[in-house]
């Protein structure tokens, strides 16, 4: 039997019948403002209700929605047989989708179906079978597939509440019907979506134009959107009409790379685009027990912080942004779930609450929020602002090395991004204030505020000024980066059991920073170990923290740790798990606090992974700082071997300077006399006969500023000329050496005397210094401790 011209034969009979009475059309020519109600039947069932702004309840909340508030599309996703859903029943069934589907109907609204393929949740951390379907070989998976997604359409079409637009796969970046339709097996991916797409076509009512969506999450990942598709299209995924994306801003870039990916796919594959999902908060308050999935942390990397006013402005944001898309190919924007009130018995899964509340458009008295405003968008009478700004991008925190050789002018940003209503982001002057309260040579925080010139804020909007936060530390990890890919001295990778676990530099690596990282993948179970061991200071207290992207699926366990070995046992100081998300959503873990036992000068730092097959990921950027440094002033000497215990003779140090290649009888390095007794040597000079001679160093890369330059001389007076010099391209600075052939009987040592160069400017990082003696026969001196330190 062909089932295929059974189910067109069944869809025919029905429209000829006379069932189908109302039949609607996806006009290209209406921005979809559209909304995710998969919860709002569980939730009436549960008892909640719905209140307008002013206080009164809304009877008919569909027809509020489409007659106030101009929503027009409603998304319902559907599960197979769903059992561990809303306490109240198991909604999102094929019984309670139609009931729901006739009700969008009959309220003049047009259906999306979004097809899960899953007895649950489907994202890109989870696209697991159903559990009927679990034990099929992948032929039959294909035809089950098609047979319920015909199954479903059918029967919606017999009562009259056939889709608007289909949804094959729920967010399925990483893959569908996990393991078989798993990314990795790109051919088994493409007959399995087109099973689907199939079935869609083939039940199609006569005079119906439905239009078919292939969904991703990362909407601002263009590449991850080019792989996904050339790759279906390649393998013949081509009849379908629409790209969907899920779009939220605290996760998937700025509204410019949503812009740039929906663009890039109306030139490279001629497909009409669609926001299929996003959301922003209105509050961090909880309206229940469950806490909630998005706070301030998210809402920190948008810049924009949770209110009615702002989520507002984001929800109105991106629907102009899609509405400004090249060719006019963008559709519109579903917002997800914002009526998905706090009411008992409907959370995110049974005997839970809900993660959603502080999402909704509605507050937690169930009032409409003015957000939900939003709606009456028009996409004409929003273009006039589309150049107006809407929000300022933060800086992101710079952390400098105290040993690193750069300037305040280097690390500040002279721009700063500013989105405009349409999505653009454009960079503006900005002028940042107290930059001389930051001191590159001292371990410690500064957060300075800035403004910015030239913005052109959109009505209504208060643009927040930029704040940057600098962190200079001392970072005791060495290739914290893992920049050196080749460097196999720092750390160590121990696999206990399987082959995960190496440093690459690799282009598709997915390197937090930088070009390197650690990461990890093995098609068998594996435990792989990353450390390195680090001195430490005993009863000193440390942060330490890493970077972390990867799949949390097929990871069963997985830590950052600081342990130490005394008396031949190891103690595990600190620990912590690392949270993983999915593909390259970074994560910051830290352990604040770790104090250093007594009699403990080496620890060991590292992670820990324990994964299933398939088990992926990425660590990056690690830092192990030590807090109680804070307010040590570090003064960095750029004069190499000012000390002189070093060979004089050792490249890239102090070159001897002779006339007509003239030596005197002494001139060098010498342990006879030195300075402190933190070393042993200095330079030494003498001769019997008149003589010249000279000290010279030339210093690279220095930051912008002000320097002094310091230096100790002891030595015959009256005999000699000392000069030294410092020159760049600002010009010659200089002082005389004057010595004092004293010597301190209560020290029984030489009394020391200084020379010094205040207020020398670098701009261009490069100065040479010069110290030049002429002596008369028998003069002699030492010179040591010679520091060049930025002020």
């Amino acid at each position: 039997m062909n089932i295929k011209k059974l189910v067109i034969g069944c869809a025919i009979g029905i429209v000829g019948m006379g069932l189908y009475t109302s039949p609607t059309y996806a006009s290209s020519d209406e921005f979809i403002k559209g909304m995710d109600l998969s919860s709002l039947e569980a939730v009436e069932d549960a008892g909640g209700e719905f209140f307008d702004g002013s206080g009164n309840k809304i009877n008919d909340i569909l027809q509020y929605l489409k007659e106030d508030k101009d929503v027009n599309y409603v998304r319902l996703r559907i599960w197979n047989n769903p059992t561990t859903s809303f306490d109240a029943g198991d909604y999102c069934n094929k019984e309670h989708t139609i009931e729901m589907a006739q009700r969008i109907k009959q309220a003049g609204l047009k259906f999306l179906l979004d097809f899960h393929y899953s007895d649950t949740w489907a994202d890109p951390s989870y696209q697991s079978k159903p559990e009927a379907w679990k034990d099929l070989n992948f032929s039959e998976l294909k035809q089950a597939v098609y047979d319920y997604t015909a199954d479903i359409l059918n029967s919606l079409n017999a009562v009259g509440a056939y889709p608007d637009m289909v949804q094959v796969g729920n967010e399925i970046s990483g893959g569908m019907l996990w393991e078989d339709g798993y990314i990795d097996n790109l051919d088994n991916l493409a007959e399995l979506l087109n099973s689907g797409i199939s079935a869609v076509r083939d039940t199609t009512p006569i005079n119906q134009k439905t239009k078919i969506m292939i969904h991703l999450a990362e909407g601002g990942d263009q590449e991850r959107f080019e792989y996904f598709f050339d790759n279906m299209i390649a393998r013949g995924v081509t009849d379908f009409d629409v790209i969907g994306m899920s779009y939220y801003p605290y996760w998937h870039g700025t509204p410019q790379d949503l812009k740039s990916n929906m663009n890039n796919i109306v030139k490279r594959y001629q497909k009409e685009v669609v926001v299929a999902e996003t959301s922003y908060p209105q509050t961090y308050e909880d309206a229940d027990s469950q806490p909630n999935l998005i706070g301030k942390e998210e809402t920190d990397v948008v810049g924009l912080e949770a209110n009615v006013e702002n989520q507002k402005l984001m929800l109105e944001t991106v629907f102009n942004t899609v509405a400004n898309v090249d060719n006019d190919k963008g559709l519109g924007v579903f917002y997800w779930e914002p009526l998905w009130l706090a009411v008992d018995g409907v959370g995110v899964a049974k005997g839970q609450g809900n993660e959603w509340d502080n999402q909704i458009l509605f507050d937690a008295n169930f009032k409409e929020l003015d957000s939900l405003n939003a709606y009456r968008f028009n996409k004409e009478e929003a273009s006039i602002n589309n150049d107006k700004d809407v929000i300022v991008y933060m800086p992101e925190d710079i952390i400098v090395d105290v040993e690193d050789t750069v300037s305040i002018e280097d690390i500040l940003p002279t721009k700063i991004e500013v989105l405009q209503f349409d999505g653009d982001l454009i960079s503006l002057p900005v002028s940042w204030n107290d930059v001389e309260s930051v001191d590159l040579n001292r371990i410690g925080t500064y957060k300075l505020s800035g403004r910015i010139l030239g913005a052109d804020p959109l009505d209504n909007v208060v643009l927040k000024q930029p704040t940057v936060t600098i962190t200079v530390q001392r970072n005791l990890v060495k290739n914290n980066s893992f920049e050196d890919a080749y460097n196999t001295a720092d750390w160590k990778i121990s696999k206990e059991k399987g082959n995960a676990g190496q440093i690459t530099i690799w282009d598709d690596s997915t390197p937090y920073s930088g070009v390197g990282s650690f990461q990890f993948w093995d098609d068998e179970p594996f435990v792989t170990i990353l450390s390195q061991e680090i001195e430490v200071e005993e009863n000193h207290n440390y942060c330490f923290s890493a970077y972390a992207q990867g799949i949390a699926e097929n990871l069963e366990q997985a830590q950052l740790f600081v342990e130490y070995e005394l008396n031949g046992a190891t103690t595990r100081l600190a620990e912590t798990d690392i949270e993983f998300t999915y593909y390259n959503n970074w994560k910051k873990i830290q352990i604040d606090q770790i104090q250093i036992p007594s009699g403990v000068t080496k620890i060991r730092i590292g992670a820990k992974i324990k994964g299933n097959a398939n088990g992926y990921g990425t660590l990056d950027d690690f830092t192990f700082v030590d807090n109680d440094n804070n307010a040590e002033k570090i003064t960095r000497n750029y004069i190499k071997n000012g000390t002189m215990e070093a060979e004089l003779s050792d490249t890239d140090n102090w070159t001897i300077k002779l006339q007509n290649n003239d030596w005197p009888e002494l001139a060098g390095r010498t342990g006879n006399q030195n300075r402190t007794d933190n070393g042993s040597y200095s330079f030494h000079y003498y001769d019997p006969e008149v003589f010249t001679i000279g000290l010279a160093q030339e210093i690279n890369e220095l930051p912008s500023g002000y320097y002094t330059l310091t230096g100790w001389s002891y030595g015959s007076s009256n005999d000699k000329e000392c000069n030294v010099y410092v020159a760049n391209e600002n010009g010659i600075y200089s002082t005389k050496i004057e010595d004092t052939n004293e010597w301190d009987s209560s020290t029984n040592k030489p009394i020391w005397n200084q020379f010094q160069i205040t207020n020398i400017p670098v701009i261009n990082g490069e100065v040479r210094i010069d110290i030049d003696i002429q002596g008369e026969a028998g003069s002699w001196g030492y010179l040591d401790d010679i520091t060049l330190i930025r002020q």
